[in-house]
């Protein structure tokens, strides 16, 4: 009946027309015993597909039947399936059909005002198709920190944890699926929650603290239990100032006093320390490789080797302390600076590879998107959305083909400008259904629906 509402088709259309019911009510449970019996039972997936439902819709509905509440896709999650199916339904195919464009800068302010998914063509000989667009897709503001947001962190579920400098040290926990409805608060952390990050599990959460004699430790919780518990705390020596899950599970910690910390969660214990910057490490970053980047008021990102314990390149080009660390999709490191610029970095080559301009106060917050973007946040109030995939460049096939090598610089500007809070963007973190979590230093966590994803950039020839 969702797919029927978002397309406009009617599969039922000849059933409920020979049942001549007397209103919409008594057509609705016509045909709801038409699919489900009078039992009520699920319909079976091959009456779907005999219906013409795509097979990405049927499998969607496979997945909200999940015998487990937390497999189950979140609202935000199935609408987009229903809006991409639709669309290529619109388009007479079976996949997804192309987003629309959007314009490069689009200034977006808050819910109300964020573009509304555009309506799919028309289906011959059936009624005009159309997006619905439901409340719990719009942006939300989470109220409920006393002080500066920090850090976030996305737990299995669908679950956000925010944290910060609450005079009680708290970590809250929200259900994104739901809107952003708080579910628990953490409390007793002894200082400021500087940094989250999910282990592997999806139930546990380390919080990095730093307190205010330049103490630091990371507090485990369980939070798969009701309600959640403290499951360890590991001192660290130092206010700890990011964290990073490592490939083997470890932790890796920075702290104010220029060490990076490898940390073994089930010992409880720091293993190793990482020296060689020097000023206070701020950022981390986990590569693909196994490499670990670490970011610090020195003005240098630094790749280490954690297993060798060393630094086997230092990345140079800031003017001044780098804050902020992000993988982008394709292994590019993205690096965010007080000197207001975001850099990216071919890690093969210890290259800088592109330069972000466009924020005009510091850059204190990156978010690799799932689809290949980059969103930055900045002490000037504003989230900056950009499209770092690599082009499509048709002269380095050409010249590949031909056996050279041809160097191309491509600019990358912003495809979209959030603004909605009122003091400096802190954390960043994606979240399902292709929405972006930010936390600032207005005491509030704010959950936004992104503009569609734009074609890929063509590089002429």
């Amino acid at each position: 009946m969702a797919w029927q509402v978002f397309t406009g088709r009617a599969p039922y259309e000849a059933e409920l027309a020979a049942a001549a019911s007397a209103n919409l009510l008594e057509a609705a449970g016509m045909l709801k015993a038409h699919l489900c019996g009078l039992q009520g039972k699920r319909p079976s997936v091959a009456a779907l597909v005999e219906r013409g439902v795509p097979p990405g819709v049927v499998a969607l509905v496979e997945a909200c039947w999940a015998p487990v509440q937390a497999s189950r896709p979140s609202m935000a999650e199935v609408q987009h399936a229903l809006e991409t199916a639709a669309a290529a339904a619109a388009a007479g195919g079976s996949s997804a059909a192309p987003p629309p464009i959007v314009p490069p800068a689009v200034a977006l302010q808050d819910a109300a005002q964020l573009p509304a998914v555009p309506a799919a063509a028309p289906v011959p000989a059936r009624a005009p198709a159309r997006v619905v667009t439901r409340g719990w897709s719009a942006t939300a503001v989470l109220h409920g920190h006393s002080s500066n947001v920090y850090s976030l962190a996305l737990l299995s579920g669908g679950r956000l944890a925010s944290g910060g400098e609450d005079w009680d040290g708290s970590v809250r926990l929200w259900d994104v699926g739901r809107g952003g409805e708080a579910t628990a608060v953490l409390k007793g952390h002894g200082g400021s929650v500087r940094t989250l990050a999910a282990l592997p599990d999806g139930r546990r959460l380390a919080a990095g603290v730093w307190t205010s004699n330049d103490v630091g430790k990371i507090v485990v919780w369980d939070t798969g239990v009701v309600p959640p518990t403290k499951h360890k705390t590991i001192d660290c020596g130092s206010g700890v100032q990011a964290l990073a899950v490592l490939s083997d599970g470890r932790l890796a910690a920075c702290c104010v006093d220029c060490y990076v910390r490898l940390v073994d969660v089930g010992a409880g214990a720091v293993t190793a320390k990482l020296e060689g910057h020097t000023n206070v490490v701020a950022a981390l970053a986990a590569l693909p490789d196994g490499t670990l980047a670490s970011g610090s008021w020195d003005a240098t990102v630094r790749l280490w080797n954690v297993d060798a314990r060393v630094c086997i390149a230092t990345l140079e080009g800031h003017t001044t302390d780098v804050v902020a660390l992000a993988v982008v999709v394709d292994g590019r490191l993205a690096s965010g600076s007080w000197d207001k610029t975001v850099r990216l970095w071919d890690v093969a080559t210890r290259a800088c590879v592109g330069v972000l301009e466009g924020h005009v106060r510091e850059v204190f917050a990156l978010a690799a998107l799932p689809d290949g973007r980059l969103a930055s946040g900045s002490s000037d109030n504003t989230i900056r959305v950009w499209d770092t995939r690599r082009p499509v460049d048709a002269c380095a096939a050409t010249a590949a083909e031909a056996g050279s090598e041809v160097a191309r610089v491509t600019p990358v500007v912003p495809v979209a400008v959030l603004e909605g809070h009122i003091d400096w963007i802190r954390a960043l973190q994606p979240v399902p259904g292709g929405r972006l979590a930010s936390g600032s230093a207005d005491n509030t966590v704010r959950l936004w629906r992104l503009p569609a994803l734009p074609p890929k950039l063509a590089l002429p020839c």
